[in-house]
């Protein structure tokens, strides 16, 4: 299969909808555990002044070096 590369915009965008998704289906509780066991690291990053640029740059390359948010 080929694999299509994906803007990184559309995969923040995607990423955002599932979360939006996660929590109307779910509730807060639920998207937020969803958000701290995929993105924990780059919150302990951000908090701790260690991400440099913006935190949705630094969120789309996470994505894009990794395939997906999981």
């Amino acid at each position: 299969m080929t694999q299509i590369p994906v803007p990184d915009a559309f995969a923040a965008n995607a990423v955002e909808a599932v979360i939006a998704a996660i929590y109307l289906d779910q509730g807060f509780e639920v998207a937020k555990k969803f958000i701290l066991k995929n993105f924990e690291d780059i919150i302990y990053k951000a908090i701790n002044n260690q991400i440099i640029r913006d935190f949705k740059t630094y969120f789309q390359e996470y994505i894009q070096r990794n395939g997906s948010a999981n």
